[in-house]
């Protein structure tokens, strides 16, 4: 029997994009999607970058300073989970990140705390 060439081609095609390619994830497979969970809070570093914490808390979360000076700092909180608040008692998760350089660079963590 034969098959038109571009059968084929379109089957690839239609497989290449409905399964994932390997070493891409979204972002926490938007479990927790606008919330961080403890077990994404536990996740984050002091080192890692803003945006590796962005998309394992499924949020970029709210600025509460922005610094953009020679050293460029800044804080963002973001809101917590029901369950983690509630095992905690608190409601909102705070990270601070600092590029480190004077000459710019990527935001990484410094500091984390849930109050």
């Amino acid at each position: 029997m034969w098959t038109p060439r571009l059968v084929v081609p379109a089957a690839l095609v239609m497989v290449t994009l409905t399964v994932p390619w390997p070493g891409t994830v979204g972002p926490a497979n938007a479990d927790t999607p606008r919330c961080v969970s403890g077990a994404e809070y536990r996740k984050i570093h002091k080192g890692m970058a803003r945006g590796k914490v962005h998309r394992i808390f499924d949020t970029k979360g709210r600025s509460l300073f922005e610094n953009p000076g020679a050293v460029h700092n800044s804080a963002r909180k973001y809101r917590m989970c029901s369950g983690f608040a509630a095992a905690t008692g608190d409601t909102k998760v705070q990270v601070q990140y600092n590029n480190y350089a004077a000459n710019g660079g990527p935001q990484l963590v410094a500091f984390k705390q849930h109050y």
